[in-house]
C-alpha cells in the first residue's frame, strides 16, 4: 500500500513539473511589440510572422496582436518632396502646420485647374488664391491633423492645436515612420499620452500623411464662396482618403511606454 502512495505521489510531481516547464516559455517570454488595428480586418491565417524582440524598444496599444511584419512598401510611390493632397510629406525643420495647409491647398486647386482643362497660369493663380484663404487653410490644417497624423503625432503640449485640443508636433522626437513601414514594420508612436517623448534616442520628425481632397469641390467652394472647401476623396474602394492606404493603415499602431 505504501509503494502505491509513492508511486501516485512521484507520478503526480512529474506531471506538475511537465506542465510548468510547458507553460514557463510563454510566461517568461521576452516581451514584444503589440498592435492595435482599430477595426480593420484580422490579417488572414499564415500572412504574418512576429519579429524577433527588440531592445530597447517597448510598446502597448489598444489591441492585442502581436506587431507583425508585412511586405515592404515601395515608399517612393507614396511620397512627395512637397506638400501633396494623397501623399506622404515628410516634415522639414523650418516647417509650421498652417504652412504645410497652404502648399497642400495650393498644390489640390492647381491640379483641380488643370483637370477642368485651364493653362498653367490660370492654374498658378487658382493655387494662389486657394493658399492665402484663411478658411482653406483652416480646413487643411484640421483635415492634416486628424487621423492617422494623429494617431502618430498628436499632441496636447504642442503651440498649435486643433479644435480638438491637440494638434502635430513637428519637432525631430519620432520614430523614422517612413523606414519602419518601407521595412514592413508596424508604426510605432514615441509619444506617450500626454506629448512627452517614451524614448530619447528617436530624432526624427514627422512622416504625415496628407489626405486625398476633391480638387472639384475645392473650385466650386471657391467660386460659389460657400460651403466646405476641403472634402476627403475616397478610395476606391470606398474607405476615407483621409487615411494613407490600405498597406499602411492595416498594420495598425504601437503605442510606445517608457
Amino acid at each position: 500500500m505504501k509503494d502505491d502512495r509513492a508511486l501516485i505521489l512521484l507520478a503526480g510531481a512529474a506531471g506538475l513539473v511537465w506542465l510548468w516547464r510547458r507553460q514557463a516559455p510563454a510566461r517568461y517570454a521576452p516581451d514584444t511589440d503589440s498592435a492595435g488595428f482599430f477595426g480593420e480586418p484580422a490579417p488572414a491565417p499564415g500572412t504574418d510572422s512576429i519579429p524577433p524582440p527588440k531592445t530597447n524598444v517597448s510598446g502597448v496599444s489598444l489591441g492585442w496582436a502581436p506587431a507583425p511584419v508585412r511586405a515592404a512598401v515601395d515608399m517612393e510611390r507614396w511620397t512627395s518632396d512637397v506638400p501633396t493632397p494623397g501623399q506622404f510629406y515628410a516634415v522639414k525643420r523650418r516647417d509650421h502646420i498652417e504652412g504645410i495647409a497652404s502648399r497642400a491647398a495650393g498644390e489640390l486647386a492647381r491640379q483641380a485647374a488643370l483637370d477642368a482643362g485651364h493653362g498653367q497660369d490660370a492654374a498658378a493663380q487658382w493655387s494662389e488664391r486657394a493658399r492665402r484663404s484663411p478658411t482653406v487653410v483652416r480646413e487643411a490644417w484640421h483635415s492634416i491633423s486628424a487621423g492617422w497624423n494623429d494617431e502618430l503625432f498628436g499632441s496636447s503640449i504642442v503651440e498649435v492645436t486643433a479644435p480638438w485640443g491637440r494638434g502635430l508636433d513637428l519637432k525631430p522626437v519620432h520614430n523614422d515612420i517612413a523606414q519602419q513601414i518601407a521595412d514592413g514594420r508596424t508604426p510605432r508612436r514615441n509619444l506617450d499620452a500626454v506629448g512627452n517623448p517614451t524614448l530619447t534616442g528617436p530624432s526624427s520628425r514627422p512622416f504625415l500623411w496628407v489626405p486625398r481632397w476633391s480638387g472639384k469641390a475645392l473650385m466650386e467652394s471657391m467660386e460659389e464662396g460657400r460651403g466646405n472647401p476641403i472634402r476627403a476623396a475616397d478610395w476606391p474602394d470606398g474607405s476615407a482618403g483621409t487615411w494613407p492606404p490600405a498597406t499602411v493603415t492595416e498594420r495598425g499602431v504601437i503605442y510606445g511606454q517608457r
